[in-house]
């Protein structure tokens, strides 16, 4: 709406509408989505529904399939929510970069873990034994 608001005014107050409209509703959806604070000495923790989803989700992944689920909603609905205010078109309004806090996070933010999604529950003895592992961490 905010992004509409913008490209319907004269061109050349365009770019004054996006700095003090639409990127801040950006933010505000992007705020919406993720963290919004953390303080570690208390272990109080002020997360959002999306955000305090995906990382429980990930936590429970133990095969592929769910694997591809938690894909899924990520690039299905968490990306296409934030995306509803198109990124390109916002940073050329405002002739530069989106600024960090109006973009999703690439982190996931629960604990590190070790993911080995095996779907074979035996092996012949002359077959090889071939094990994928995938590990999560906040650092990554």
């Amino acid at each position: 709406m905010a992004l509409q608001t913008v490209l319907a005014a004269p061109a050349s107050e365009q770019q004054q509408l996006a700095l003090t409209l639409a990127l801040p509703a950006r933010v505000d959806l992007v705020r919406s989505l993720t963290i919004k604070s953390c303080t570690s000495h208390s272990h109080i923790h002020k997360v959002s529904n999306a955000t305090a989803m995906m990382t429980f989700l990930m936590q429970a992944i133990s095969n592929p399939g769910e694997m591809g689920t938690a894909t899924n909603i990520l690039l299905q609905s968490m990306v296409n929510a934030v995306n509803a205010v198109n990124t390109n078109q916002l940073a050329e309004l405002i002739g530069e970069p989106l600024p960090s806090d109006a973009l999703l996070p690439g982190d996931y933010m629960g604990p590190s873990r070790i993911i080995v999604p095996v779907v074979r529950t035996l092996l012949g003895s002359t077959e090889d034994f071939t094990l994928k592992v995938r590990y999560g961490n906040r650092s990554m």
